[in-house]
């Protein structure tokens, strides 16, 4: 036990911690410290006078700092707390402190254990700003974004989805509602996609559109929504964790395509004022036919130069253009990701809606273009901000795995160490058994020869004493040996006396319940305490060991009334029951608190009850100030071999 007492230990243990650590008393005066703390509060100077803790406190936290520490010292307990500190420079920086009591002797002490989290600080700060970037390119391109967490349930919707679907922003969402909102029509379908993407064997690409119905109005939205589900190894099995995507409300692009079909009158209004790229293709030949002005902005021609065009003019890959329209076999497709070009042959991705007609007797083809540059770079910039989350999320897992590693092993450590300490405080029980019964042979051993050599020696020289008394005339003679003889009858009472008190000859020779009696009787003619033994008899069959340390516990919780209860009566109640004695100790004293066995006042007690673990007993205490104490033994029956 030395070595973990010793200075150079303690030294090296708080020099490793990885942080700042300081002692200090009640009022924040600092007395021990590390290293870590050194370097960063302290110059060479700055230790030869007595430093407060609150000196290193930046002035926004230090009344928070005075107010812990009144906590954990009137409170008795560890707090935690971030504190903005200052170092020798008086620069401020992040802390998390852990503030904690600790009790010296008479005196009460404050540990602070305190770790730099400067960096956690600024990753939150630029993880909310990355968040917050990604928000406002959402809202710039009129996108919704949506998060659903698949291990905890939640469901989390961007404000521009609470307005794509008529909705109230922070309206509790989770999946189930969602489903709710769309129309009946289309809730299996959706549902299926949503199942198909999160497949972890056959995963689909989440690409689908929808009908919602507005709740206020019961008015019906075309919603177009993509997303793509995250994958992790769980249990040994590839499982869906997560799903995140975009919606955009496509109302307008379906109702234009439902008014082209219904009349051209429609049509052609919508075809000039909608904002997206409208384009005509002839269906044969792919020729440009018409076009809108969106459309001759987006990719940058005059009208007459645009409608001489054919389709292939105006896509990255003219070859592959030319191949689908072939393999088509569709004449509506709804919300396609292609790559076209502009005049000045730049290329961007572009978001195709396309459906045919018949006008004029001839079979066109209605496109619907959106440039979606600005939702491809937000999409890279969510899945980069995702990549580092996982990133982070990987590190702080293999952290985490590692420091319960450790734990693991400090507890296997421990168990071990109590295991260990278990058996080392078996064999003390026993030893002490053990000592307690060869003492008590001593004490018998004793008694024994007191009584057979020096007791018998003093009745044969009274014996002899009296009869030279009667064979003496002279009357000198007889007085002396008188005096001898009175002497001798004395000695021969306190030999008796001794004999009992180191070991009742009744509790071997008659029985246990007798030697019990006869402890009764002494103790009241001692003590004036009436004292009552009640219940059965256990006659001396009861085994040596169980017999002796029975006596002896009764004996000490006798004296233990004599010198402590202040009672008046007292009864000792003795059964044998189903192979187990009970015996039980009772008085109408002054009681006293049994939380303090074990404790200095009460060390009887404990003693008692370890005397009775180890014969496989045990023993019960009821007690409380002014009501008296009750003691209940309840130990194995076992007869003497």
């Amino acid at each position: 036990m030395t070595i973990f007492a010793s200075a150079e230990l303690v030294e090296i243990f708080i020099n490793s911690i990885p942080g700042i650590f300081i002692t200090c008393d009640e009022q924040g005066t600092i007395i021990r410290w590390n290293k870590k703390c050194q370097q960063y509060f302290f110059y060479e100077t700055d230790t030869a006078t007595p430093l407060n803790i609150l000196e290193k406190v930046a002035d926004e936290c230090r009344e928070r700092a005075k107010t812990k520490m009144n906590e954990v010292v009137h409170e008795n307990r560890q707090i935690e707390v971030e504190l903005l500190l200052l170092d020798k420079r008086g620069r401020k920086t992040p802390y998390y402190c852990t503030v904690s009591p600790l009790v010296s002797g008479d005196r009460s002490f404050l540990v602070w254990v305190a770790i730099d989290i400067s960096k956690r600080k600024q990753a939150e700060e630029e993880q909310l700003q990355s968040e917050e970037r990604l928000r406002l390119a959402a809202e710039a391109t009129e996108l919704g974004t949506w998060y659903l967490d698949l291990l905890t349930g939640s469901f989390r919707w961007s404000d521009r989805c609470y307005v794509i679907f008529g909705l109230p922003p922070g309206t509790p969402m989770n999946y189930d509602f969602f489903l709710t909102c769309l129309h009946p029509d289309d809730r299996e379908r959706t549902h299926q996609a949503v199942m198909d993407a999160l497949d972890p064997v056959d995963t689909r690409e989440y690409d689908i559109e929808y009908r919602a119905i507005w709740p206020d109005d019961g008015s019906i939205h075309w919603i177009s929504a993509k997303g793509k589900g995250y994958f992790e190894e769980i249990d040994g099995k590839l499982r869906a964790t997560r799903m995140n995507g975009t919606t955009l409300d496509i109302t307008t692009r379906v109702l234009a395509v439902e008014a082209l079909r219904e009349s051209e009158q429609k049509y052609r209004s919508l075809f000039v004022v909608e904002p997206d790229a409208l384009i005509l293709i002839d269906k044969e030949t792919l020729r440009i036919m018409d076009a809108n002005e969106s459309a001759l902005l987006l990719y940058g021609y005059n009208r007459e130069g645009f409608l001489s065009l054919d389709l292939s003019a105006i896509s990255a890959d003219p070859e592959e253009t030319r191949r689908l329209f072939v393999s088509s076999e569709s004449d509506l497709e709804y919300m396609t990701q292609r790559y076209h070009k502009k005049k000045d042959g730049q290329v961007f991705p572009v978001e195709v809606s396309r459906c045919a007609f018949e006008l004029y007797e001839r079979k066109v083809i209605y496109f619907a273009i959106r440039d979606i540059t600005e939702r491809k770079q937000m999409e890279m910039e969510l899945e980069k901000a995702h990549k580092e989350l996982e990133d982070r999320v990987r590190q702080r897992t293999a952290e985490l795995t590692a420091v319960n590693l450790r734990l693991q092993q400090e507890i296997v450590e421990r168990k071990q160490t109590e295991e260990e300490l278990q058996k080392y405080q078996q064999k003390l029980l026993h030893l002490s058994a053990e000592l307690s019964l060869a003492e008590e042979k001593e004490r018998r051993r004793i008694a024994s020869e007191l009584h057979d050599d020096i007791g018998q020696t003093l009745a044969m020289a009274q014996i002899k004493t009296e009869s030279l008394m009667l064979s003496t005339q002279s009357g000198d003679w007889c007085q002396s040996l008188a005096e001898i003889r009175d002497l001798i009858a004395n000695s021969i009472q306190k030999v008796r006396f001794l004999t009992s008190q180191l070991s009742p000859p009744l509790l071997y020779e008659v029985g246990f319940s007798a030697a019990l009696r006869w402890l009764a009787d002494k103790f009241q003619m001692e003590s004036g305490i009436t004292i009552e033994i009640l219940g059965d008899t256990i006659r001396k069959e009861l085994s040596e060991e169980i017999g002796v340390t029975l006596f002896q516990v009764v004996r000490e919780l006798v004296v233990n009334i004599k010198k402590h209860a202040q009672a008046r009566n007292a009864q000792i109640t003795v059964s044998n029951l189903e192979g187990k004695i009970w015996i039980s100790v009772k008085d109408d004293g002054k009681g006293f608190d049994v939380s303090r066995i074990g404790n200095k006042d009460e060390f009887g007690l404990f003693n008692i009850r370890q005397k009775m673990k180890h014969l496989g007993g045990e023993i019960f205490i009821e007690s409380a100030q002014g009501q008296g104490t009750f003691v209940s033994l309840v130990i194995p029956f076992r007869s003497r071999e």
